[in-house]
């Protein structure tokens, strides 16, 4: 990162201070987690729906102190053209009809 900052700035004449102040600690997932997590998103949305990103992701995360003490696994949820269907109930009674 500092050298991308030093190039732009050498290159433009100017000059740069440089402090890296770190966040949050790297997001690790465990293991025997990420495998109880896939199998279990598989049986609900189907093992076509579920895949891991190729290619780790740099994104900072909160979720890495909690991931720091348990075992844990972060997963992205992504919904798309999801069809809602409603389905009720229709009761007859000697008052009229109920909706549940």
């Amino acid at each position: 990162m500092e050298d991308i900052l030093k190039g732009i700035t050498t290159c433009q004449g100017a000059t740069y201070e440089y402090e890296y102040i770190r966040q949050f600690p790297p997001l690790v997932n465990d293991d025997n987690m990420t495998s109880l997590a896939m199998k279990s998103i598989k049986k609900i949305i189907g093992d076509k729906n579920v895949f891991e990103l190729s290619e780790p992701s740099m994104g900072g995360e909160d979720f890495a102190y909690l991931a720091k003490e348990v075992p844990a696994t972060f997963v992205f949820l992504v919904l798309q053209k999801m069809k809602i269907i409603q389905y009720f109930i229709i009761i007859q009674n000697s008052n009229g009809m109920i909706k549940i």
